[in-house]
């Protein structure tokens, strides 16, 4: 292994030579080409090697190194397998035109102009951080790689200590760059998994000795402490691996592993801080996995098309080879031909034919089977891309000599689309067959006739454009480009009509789903993203470790393939069946309720709106009257009203349609909450220091007073004889309804935002005995309290303040929302049973459902998620977690040999 493989231009050449010299007089162990590649070995798996070997990757910058394509393809050979990068400059480039990988690194100066021994410094320094993280880093890639190319040989695993230091590694370097790679995470988690086989074996072992010395109880001791740290140690590990990629299912294995442990610890021995921490990672791991399976390649995965009856996925490879694959991920057949990378596939309308195009030039049709049909096109022209038209008799193609060119399925050339000033990069036919669009490397898209002429421009990127999809209505036309950005422009007239941001690097492809209610889109930042029309970002599906290259929808719209750089293509579910995503606020969520029938959900947004959906998380009508924050909603009883509070310091009502009823006066401060008493005919509302009571019809009865700071919120008993308040001053207050103050519960140590009353008015412990009280705090804490304003239970746990606490409608489970990102769910005796993770910002109120199986949970980020929260036991989620990674363990038998085997849902296939 060697500290630095560095990347350079035959033009630097001189430069290199010195920087290597003077690295070496440094005892710097330097990879460079020109004297490590032995005579006769493969030269490019030999810089791989390399690359794969040098704890950091050296690029030196200049103009030459820049378009060089050796020093692009060792580039993405160091960012597919997560190398520390090390960005130096030699002759400076515009910033613009160097790879953003490179970009977000601070550089290194060498040019002529600059100390050379104190850049030389500075690279030394560069080579020496982290370096106990970096040099396992390699170690783990190295070993990881080796197991991998030897058909993933158990002997090459990690054991004992090693493995144990590596996930050491893997967990509290989870932040730091170099990221580990995916291969790195299997390799770990294939050697826990043979690790755990082994400690099993050699437990039973030890027991049987044991059994025959009398020596029972002992044995079941040992076993049960080493079961419970390699249960910890998995758990960790999976956190960490979830960390670095949510939606994939390799922290889902992980964490099945660990459930699987916990569930065959004897006698069920486990504490429960041990089972929550399990089913917090089994929990995060399934409720946000949206991969299902990835079809691995040798090399990068260029291109991707499913079939017309969504049976079949063929993928294009820079291996010059097309790959047809069975939707569970079978490898069925592999096409040969092609004498360069295939940048496109299409399927025909029917789907027995199919199109290539390449870096060869050639355009190829195949039969389904596999049988080439014909093979056409021009010589020194590459081809980028190929489309079929809706009738199937035509084909176009997108080519680097400026073109777009239209055939005939027997090779005749039909037509040639000019007017691009540089290489055109996609084309495609409208849904109807009429027009086509083409996208090119001038940064703008075209619209043609098919007569060739062209009918608008569309210009607005500031770069290259790489990608071109239509809308199942041909109204929109979507263009990904080198700018960061996808623009949604209107067809008939050419205007822009949306642009989506928040990528790190390039967008290389554009696809609308069939059923037109989703984008998807793949970027050079190594992220899927999904969209809905009116550009409102719905998720980031985090896996490949290298550039994503092509997405493609299946033609049912519920799943979604994509190629990368990574040697893989994936394929991911576009929904969770446990988890709901509710977007459409443009600002925080800061209330959110269930309808009292469960059928509709009501949330309030610093948006100045309040919305409806349904129980299915479909945005029904958005309520408009209020000109600033929307604090807190809510349903009266019978549900045929709904109130609002706002920062505009009024109450408004509303009937179930959405349609304002009246408004309350202005108020003396903001309104922070807003409640209606059990039978519907008081509405209670926290207003700057004092609580509030009011008639259904909008007549202020009451004021309380006594609070010394905000009241955050106020809340009526289920009998309705109670009011209780939770005040910035520290205190919830109990008051009778006619505004006598019966008690002041303190003891929380910060404000307290949040109150709440059991709904049964019971306990089942006895020690519970009488209603409860909830209260949420900024001290991180959630109390419980009996009627009387004893302090029953402490329950903390969570990392920062917390929003709301409310009860389960069986008064047996609570649900704490905090601004460290998390919901938790505590039983009502305090014990953590699991926390709810992945909201990716504050969460500031949390509802159950009527009926009790799904929660609710409203964030800064100005969504809001319906989990799933049914059967919350470690057999459902096992069994949840097992059905869903079934195809991957089929197609992948050596990933997890004994996970699963026992899962009813796996045996059913």
């Amino acid at each position: 292994m060697t500290e630095a493989f560095i990347s350079y231009s035959r033009k630097d050449i001189a430069f290199v030579k010195r920087l290597c010299a003077a690295l070496e007089q440094k005892s710097r162990e330097i990879w460079v080409d020109w004297n490590d590649i032995p005579l006769a070995a493969d030269w490019r798996q030999e810089i791989f090697d390399g690359i794969n070997q040098a704890d950091n990757f050296v690029f030196v910058i200049s103009p030459d190194a820049i378009v060089s394509k050796e020093c692009l393809v060792e580039l993405n050979q160091a960012i597919a397998h997560r190398k520390r990068l090390i960005p130096i400059v030699w002759r400076e480039v515009p910033t613009s035109l160097v790879p953003a990988d490179l970009n977000k690194f601070n550089w290194i100066f060498f040019r002529e102009s600059d100390d050379f021994d104190q850049a030389l410094r500075s690279l030394c320094v560069a080579l020496d951080t982290d370096l106990e993280h970096v040099k396992e880093h390699t170690r783990l890639l190295t070993r990881a790689i080796e197991w991998n190319q030897k058909n993933r040989d158990k002997s090459l695993l990690l054991r004992g200590r090693d493995l144990l230091e590596a996930e050491q590694w893997l967990i509290l370097g989870a932040n730091k760059e170099p990221y580990s790679t995916l291969l790195q995470r299997e390799y770990l988690g294939q050697s826990r998994r043979a690790e755990s086989a082994l400690q099993r074996n050699r437990f039973l072992g030890i027991t049987l000795a044991y059994v025959a010395t009398g020596l029972a109880i002992l044995a079941g001791t040992q076993y049960h402490r080493a079961e419970k740290g390699q249960i910890d140690t998995l758990s960790q590990v999976s956190e960490a691996q979830f960390a670095l990629s949510q939606n994939s299912f390799v922290p889902l294995l992980t964490a099945l592993e660990s459930g699987t442990h916990l569930k065959n610890l004897v006698g069920g021995n486990a504490d429960s801080s041990l089972e929550a921490a399990v089913l917090t990672r089994l929990g995060q791991s399934i409720y946000w996995v949206a991969e299902r399976n990835h079809l691995d390649h040798p090399t990068y995965v260029q291109s991707v098309a499913i079939s017309p009856d969504g049976a079949t996925i063929a993928t294009g490879c820079h291996d010059n080879k097309l790959r047809l694959w069975s939707r569970d991920g079978r490898l069925l057949n592999t096409f040969v031909g092609h004498t360069g990378a295939i940048m496109g596939v299409s399927f025909s309308p029917d789907g027995q034919t199919l199109a290539t195009v390449s870096l060869d030039s050639k355009i190829k049709l195949w039969s389904r089977a596999g049988k080439p049909l014909q093979s056409f096109g021009g010589k020194d022209d590459q081809v980028y891309s190929v489309s079929f038209s809706p009738d199937g008799q035509t084909l176009v193609t997108a080519h680097q000599d400026q073109t777009a060119k239209l055939w005939t399925l027997k090779g005749k050339l039909l037509r040639t689309l000019k007017g691009h000033k540089g290489e055109v990069n996609g084309a495609s036919f409208s849904p109807n067959g009429e027009t086509i669009s083409t996208v090119s490397d001038d940064g703008t898209a075209i619209i043609w006739s098919l007569q060739g002429k062209p009918l608008r421009t569309l210009k607005g990127h500031s770069d290259l454009i790489l990608s071109v999809s239509f809308s199942p209505d041909g109204q929109t036309l979507a263009t990904a480009s080198k700018d960061k950005t996808v623009k949604l422009w209107n067809v008939q007239t050419g205007k822009l009509q949306k642009t989506l941001t928040g990528y790190r690097d390039r967008v290389t492809s554009v696809s609308f789903s069939p059923n037109g209610k989703l984008i998807a889109t793949a970027s050079a930042d190594n992220t899927v993203k999904l969209w809905d029309l009116n550009g409102t970002e719905l998720r980031s599906l985090k896996g490949h470790s290298s550039r994503v290259n092509a997405v493609s929808f299946s033609p049912d719209s519920t799943t979604l393939i994509s190629t990368s750089n990574d040697n893989t293509a994936r394929i991911w579910q576009v929904t969770s069946p446990w988890l709901t995503l509710l977007t459409g606020h443009r600002d925080a969520v800061n209330g959110v309720v269930y309808r009292p029938d469960g059928q509709r959900l009501a949330t309030a947004s610093s948006d100045n709106t309040v919305k409806l959906w349904n129980r299915q998380g479909q945005l029904l009508s958005t309520l408009v009257g209020h000109d600033r924050k929307v604090r807190s909603v809510n349903f009266s009883p019978d549900g045929a009203m709904i109130a609002s509070a706002s920062d505009d310091k009024t109450v408004k009502f509303w009937d179930r349609q959405g349609k304002q009823i009246f408004s309350s006066d202005p108020q003396s401060g903001n309104v922070w909450d807003v409640s209606f008493s059990p039978d519907g005919q008081t509405i209670v509302t926290a207003v700057a220091n004092t609580v509030k009571l009011w008639s259904r019809k909008g007549r202020e009865i009451k004021t309380l007073k006594g609070h010394r700071g905000l009241v955050w919120d106020a809340e009526f008993s289920p009998d309705g004889q109670t009011i209780a308040s939770a005040s910035d001053d520290g205190t919830v207050k109990l008051w009778s309804r006619d505004g006598q103050l019966l008690k002041t519960l303190t003891g929380h140590k910060g404000p307290v935002y949040n109150v709440s009353f059991s709904p049964d008015g019971q306990t089942v412990p006895a020690e519970l005995r009488g209603a409860l009280i909830a209260s949420a705090s900024d001290d991180g804490t959630v109390k419980l309290w009996n009627r009387d304003g004893q302090e029953l239970k402490t329950l903390s746990g969570h990392l920062a303040g917390v929003w709301s606490a409310r009860f389960s409608p069986d008064g047996q489970t609570i649900a704490s929302a905090s601004n460290d990102n998390t919901v938790k769910l505590w039983n009502r005796d305090g014990t953590l049973l699991i926390t709810l993770t992945g909201q990716g910002a504050e969460v500031n109120d949390v509802s159950f459902s009527p009926d009790g199986r799904t929660i609710a949970s409203a964030s800064n980020n100005g969504t809001v998620i319906l989990w799933d929260i049914s059967n919350l036991n470690l057999d459902e989620f096992l069994s949840r977690g097992c059905s869903w990674v079934h195809d991957y363990l089929k197609t992948h038998p050596e990933a997890a040999k004994d996970l699963c085997l026992n899962s009813e849902a796996l045996s059913k296939k």
